[in-house]
C-alpha cells in the first residue's frame, strides 16, 4: 500500500478492522501505527501496531492536568526498555549485540521476549494466569513454581524458535527485565529448562559513570527495573513527530488529539518563531541605522575640522589645474601640427628589406649610413670582385633603388698571409623618388 492509501484505509477505519485483532470494541483503544519495512518484492509490508485503552490514558491524562501540566506524549514501555538496550549496546556492547539482542521482560505487571534485530522489534506477549502472579508474588509453594515455569519457558522457548526459524540467526543470550525480589531462584530454573540459552539480569547503569552521592541509590543487586527509566532519559522528546522518517520506535504516541495536538504546538512555536523573529528583524534594523547615523556623524564632524585647510588646498589645486590645461592645450596643438607631417618610415624599412635581400653570399656589410632623402652609403667586405658586382647587380634589379655605382674599393692591411684576402667597398644607392 501506498501512503496515500494507507491514510485512506486509516480515515475509513478498513485498516484496523483488518489487521487489528482486539477482543474489546475497536473505538475504547487508541491505536498508533508505522511502516517499519517495505517489500517491493514480495509485495508485502510489516506494520508496527500499538494500542492502549482510552480510559487508561485519560486516567493520566486527568493526573497530569491536575498537577498543571499538559500531556504531549503518551510512550509505551517496551520502547523506552529498547532504548535503554540500544544506549548499553553502543556504550558497551559487541557489533553483534548491537543487531541482535533478545529481552525477557519477566513480572508482574508485563512478560513479553523482545528480539530487537537489525533496530527491529519483535515482541512476543508470554501468558501467564491470575494464579500465577499470585505465585510469583508471594508463594512458597516448589510444586506451583515449577508449574509456571514450565509453562513460561514453554513460550519463552518458542518465540525463540519462531525467531530463528524465520531469520536463520541464534540467540544464545536473553537479557531480563524484572521486578521480582526473588527473580534469580526463577532465573536458576530458567536456566536448568533452557540449558543452551543463557538468562542475566540487564544493568543499564554498568556502563554508565555514576555521581558519588547517587551511587547508594542505586546500589541495588537486581538494578534491571531502572532499565526503563535509563530508557527514558536517553529518548528523544519527538512532540511533532518528526522522527517517523528515521525509526519505527522512537515516535510512539498514544495521545488520541495527537495528530491536533501535534498542529497547535507547530503553529504555536511557528509564530512564536515569527513573531519573535518579526521583533529581532525590526530591532537589527533599528540598530544598524541608528549606528550607520552616529558613524556618518561622527566622519562628517571629523572632516569639518579640516575645512579650511581643504578649502585652501583646494583653491592650490585649481590653479596648478589650470595651468596644466594650458600646458595641455600646447601639447595637443603640437600633436596636431605633427600628424601633417608624413614620415619616411615605412619607405624607409622598404629600401633596407630590398637591400638585405640582395647581399649575395661571401658578402659582409660594415655600416649603412642614411642621408634622410634619397642617398644610401653601404660600405663592406668581400672575398672577391665578383661578389662585389654581384651585389651591385642586385641593387640595381629593386624598385627602390634607382641606380647602384661602386664608389671605392680598397685592400685592408694588416692581413695574415695564409688568411683569405677580403677587399673592401663602398656603394653609392640613388634611391625612386617617392
Amino acid at each position: 500500500m501506498t501512503d496515500e492509501e494507507l491514510n485512506k484505509a486509516i480515515d475509513t477505519d478498513s485498516l484496523w478492522e483488518n489487521l487489528v485483532q482486539l477482543t474489546d470494541n475497536l473505538n475504547d483503544y487508541s491505536v498508533f501505527h508505522q511502516v517499519i519495512n517495505r517489500d517491493t518484492t514480495g509485495n508485502t509490508m510489516d506494520i508496527l501496531f500499538v494500542a492502549s485503552k482510552l480510559s487508561d490514558i485519560n486516567s493520566y491524562t486527568s493526573i497530569i492536568k491536575k498537577g498543571g501540566l499538559n500531556a504531549v506524549i503518551i510512550d509505551v514501555k517496551c520502547f523506552a526498555l529498547k532504548s535503554a538496550v540500544d544506549q548499553i549496546n553502543q556504550l558497551g556492547g559487541s557489533i553483534e549485540e548491537s543487531n541482535l539482542t533478545a529481552v525477557l521482560e519477566f513480572g508482574l505487571d508485563e512478560n513479553y521476549v523482545m528480539i530487537l534485530y537489525e533496530n527491529n522489534p519483535i515482541i512476543t506477549d508470554i501468558f501467564i494466569r491470575g494464579q500465577d502472579r499470585n505465585t510469583l508474588l508471594n508463594s512458597d509453594n516448589q510444586e506451583d513454581m515449577d508449574a509456571l515455569v514450565r509453562r513460561y519457558v514453554t513460550q519463552v522457548k518458542q518465540a525463540i524458535q519462531d525467531f530463528e526459524t524465520k531469520y536463520e540467526k541464534r540467540i544464545r543470550n536473553l537479557k531480563v527485565v524484572s521486578n521480582l525480589t526473588n527473580v534469580d531462584t526463577y532465573l536458576e530454573t530458567f536456566r536448568k529448562s533452557l540449558a543452551n540459552t543463557g538468562f542475566d539480569l540487564l544493568d543499564p547503569i554498568k556502563e554508565i559513570k555514576v555521581p558519588a552521592q547517587l551511587e547508594e541509590s542505586v546500589n541495588y543487586q537486581n538494578r534491571s527495573y531502572f532499565s526503563t527509566v535509563i530508557g527514558l532519559a536517553f529518548r528523544k522528546l519527538d512532540v511533532f513527530g518528526y522522527y517517523k522518517f528515521v525509526t519505527a520506535v522512537k515516535n510512539i504516541n498514544l495521545l488520541p488529539n495527537r495528530d491536533s495536538m501535534m498542529a497547535q504546538k507547530k503553529a504555536k512555536v511557528f509564530s512564536n518563531f515569527a513573531f519573535k523573529g518579526v521583533i529581532g528583524v525590526v530591532s537589527l534594523i533599528y540598530i544598524a541605522l541608528f549606528g550607520l547615523s552616529f558613524w556618518q556623524i561622527k566622519e562628517l564632524n571629523g572632516k569639518l575640522v579640516d575645512y579650511d585647510e581643504i578649502v585652501q588646498t583646494h583653491e592650490l589645486r585649481t590653479l596648478e589645474k589650470n595651468k596644466l590645461e594650458k600646458d595641455v592645450g600646447i601639447i595637443l596643438k603640437s600633436l596636431k601640427i605633427s600628424k601633417s607631417i608624413k614620415s619616411n618610415k615605412t619607405a624607409s624599412f622598404r629600401v633596407l628589406a630590398q637591400i638585405a635581400s640582395a647581399v649575395p653570399k661571401r658578402v659582409k656589410f660594415e655600416s649603412v649610413e642614411y642621408n634622410g632623402s634619397s642617398q644610401i652609403v653601404i660600405k663592406g667586405s668581400a672575398f672577391s670582385d665578383q661578389d662585389i658586382l654581384k651585389l651591385i647587380s642586385n641593387l640595381n634589379n629593386k624598385k627602390l633603388i634607382k641606380q647602384a655605382s661602386l664608389a671605392t674599393m680598397t685592400l685592408p692591411d694588416g692581413q695574415s698571409q695564409n688568411a683569405p684576402t677580403m677587399k673592401g667597398f663602398v656603394v653609392a644607392c640613388i634611391l625612386e623618388s617617392a
